[in-house]
Parts: C-alpha cells; structure tokens; sequence
C-alpha cells in the first residue's frame, strides 16, 4: 500500500449539509441517527430508475456480488456515495479527511425470507477505529413490514459476545448473532423514506427482519471511516478517498468507473471483493 498523502482536489470547499452540534452528542449517547434527509422522493426514484435500468441492461438481478463494493461498477453509486449532502454529515462525526472501505446494496425481494440476526459490525470487518459508521440510504421504503434495520440503543459502548447459529435465510454467513438476549421492547426500528438515510457506530448492534411487504425493500450501505483506519486482519484492503487527504496509506485507494462495468475498476472490483469475501470475511461476515 502506498505511504503518500493523497488529497481530495475535486471536493474542497464544496458546501454540504453538517450536524447540528445536538445531533452529534444524540449520536454519541445513542449510536445512530434517523431519520436524515438526503433528497426527495422523486430524486431517490431516480436512483431506484438508475438500478432499474442496470438489471433491464444485463438481463437480470445483480448478483450478489456485483452489490458489494458497487461504487467501483456503476458511476451513479460511486457518486451517491460522494454526495456532499451524505459526506457533510460525515464530517460532523468522523473529521474531514474519509475513506469509504464499502458499499453494500442490501435488496429483499418482496414477501422474501432474508433476514440478518443482532451483531456488530466490527467483529468481523477488521478496522481497528470505532468512529468508523454506517449511513444507509433508503431508495425505497423501509418499514417495519418491509423489514427496515433495528438497532439497539446505546449497545455502541462495548464488543458483545456473539454465537453463531447457522441459517440458509440469514446474511451472516455463520449465523452470528449476540449471545446477550436483548429485549424486543428496546430495539428501535429505523423506519427511511425513499431519500432519507440512518447513521449508526460500527459497533452498535442492529439487525433485520424479513420483508413482508410486496415490494422490493432497497437501500445501500456506505461504509466510512477516518483516513488514519487500520485493517488488522488482512495485510491488503482497498477503499476509495471521498473527502480531505489521506496521510497514511493504510488502504489502497481505488478507481473510479467512467461507465458500468468500466474494465479497470471492475477489475478492481473483482480483486477486492475476492479478498473480503475469502480473505477478509472467511466465511465470518456478510453472504454475498
């Protein structure tokens, strides 16, 4: 991995949306925040449009694959994912120079049985700084019918024990799921509109049920973190620089696509996702 400091030139001074100083400290209490808005209904329509298109143009669903790290095969994602009305609320929590380390479109089908049990995030991915967050980006409805995300207030403040129960319907590949009965009367559905957006700690705990609605229930999931973030379980990871400079050097910073399926960041694409999948994860994180 390169050791040079690398800057952001395109973003500068760009205004964008922050958080007022009484969202941060609700955030730091609690571990998340929502909803928050990023567009209208009619702007995420054309995200949903964008995905709509991408499956009518290759025939089919993206595979699983192909929703994870997106940004580096769909230049719509990769600037979803730098939208200065998401990064602006970044920065009020994690400082100004940031790394995104992924992206994960999370799609159930509708009346589906997916479903992902209580965990935490930072137990398998490897980084070692726990301002590292979560925004998801709702492009369709996500209720409670439809199966949105439940988090469990202020869980962020230690690493929860976890075991793991194995189940073909369950994304996490092993079955994960906090050992620690938590109380249904605690967890706090994260109900989005279509252009709203939760933010929640890497290590609070959350899950998902399944969607039970007759619509497909979309959203993605961006992954941020300071530039001074550490990958502790792999000697080689990647992840994109979206605003300030990065100093460190800690990740390989990747390729943005000029078209779908550009071929060098999808040849990128195909060696990072290879490592998180059999390197990274190893059968402990997210099926794709």
């Amino acid at each position: 991995m390169s050791h040079s400091s690398v800057t952001v030139s395109d973003v500068g001074g760009l205004p964008g949306a922050s958080l007022s100083p009484r969202d941060v400290e609700a955030y730091g209490r609690e571990g998340f925040l929502a909803p928050v808005d990023v567009c209208d209904a009619a702007e995420a329509a054309t995200w949903r449009e964008k995905l709509a298109a991408t499956e009518a143009s290759l025939d089919r669903p993206l595979s699983s694959l192909e929703r994870l790290k997106s940004h580096l095969l769909f230049p719509w994602i990769d600037e979803l994912m730098r939208d200065e009305r998401i990064i602006g609320r970044v920065r009020s929590l994690i400082g100004p120079d940031i790394l995104c380390w992924g992206t994960h479109m999370f799609i159930k089908e509708p009346e589906g049985p997916i479903f992902l049990t209580w965990h935490q995030d930072h137990i398998y991915w490897g980084l070692d700084n726990f301002n590292t967050l979560t925004c998801w980006v709702a492009l369709s409805h996500s209720t409670k019918e439809s199966g949105c995300v439940d988090v469990w207030p202020r869980s962020h403040d230690r690493t929860w024990n976890h075991i793991e129960i194995p189940d073909e319907n369950n994304l996490l590949t092993r079955g994960q799921q906090i050992e620690h009965p938590i109380p249904e009367s605690e967890a706090v559905g994260l109900v989005l509109a279509p252009g709203q957006m939760s933010i929640h700690n890497v290590r609070l705990a959350h899950r998902s049920k399944p969607n039970l609605s007759n619509y497909r229930r979309i959203g993605i999931a961006f992954r941020y973190a300071p530039t001074s973030t550490r990958q502790t379980l792999v000697e080689w990871d990647s992840a994109a620089l979206i605003s300030g400079t990065d100093r460190f050097g800690h990740f390989e910073l990747e390729p943005r696509p000029r078209y779908d399926m550009d071929p060098i960041a999808a040849a990128f694409h195909g060696k990072t996702t290879e490592n998180q999948v059999k390197k990274l994860f190893g059968g402990k994180g997210i099926k794709v």
